[in-house]
């Protein structure tokens, strides 16, 4: 008597089946729980970071012919003169592609200096790219909360 061996070799039908199985699976979703934004219209200043040789004055909205200016840090404080800006809030805002909290801190130290040497009150920090409005971006860093805190050894 002979005995056949048997192989598990997965059937098509078992294959879709468990690829379907898997693709439906989720991910966990976790709850940004950082503090948001929300005093847009109360903003001075909406400046976007790229790096320092582009930054991008997005209000008021700082144009030629059309195009936004690129300014670097040495150009920024000239162009905010010439434009009269009210100095009480600027927000910052910084791509998703900082994603190193010590580059982020070290970052918003630089600005929260460049800005306040430019007579601004508060600075904020925001991630996100700012559309019309920047209500609703997620808060890195705020100089008046910062300041609250200095007391106790933090601050830029």
């Amino acid at each position: 008597m002979t005995r056949k061996q048997f192989h598990f070799w997965p059937s098509p039908v078992f294959a879709l089946g468990l690829a379907l199985l898997v693709s439906c699976a989720q991910t966990p979703q976790v709850a940004d729980t950082r503090p948001r934004f929300h005093e847009d219209a109360a903003t001075d200043v909406v400046l976007q970071h790229y790096r320092w040789e582009h930054i991008n004055l997005m209000r008021p909205a700082y144009r030629e012919d059309g195009y936004l200016v690129q300014l670097s840090r040495e150009s920024l404080g000239p162009a905010l003169h010439r434009m009269q800006v009210k100095r009480d809030l600027a927000v910052v805002a910084f791509g998703w592609y900082f994603s190193a909290p010590e580059q982020l801190n070290e970052l918003a130290a630089e600005w929260a200096s460049l800005l306040r040497r430019e007579g601004f009150q508060r600075v904020v920090f925001v991630r996100g790219a700012p559309g019309k409005s920047v209500d609703g971006l997620p808060i890195i860093a705020d100089t008046r909360l910062v300041e609250v805190r200095s007391t106790q050894g933090a601050g830029f």
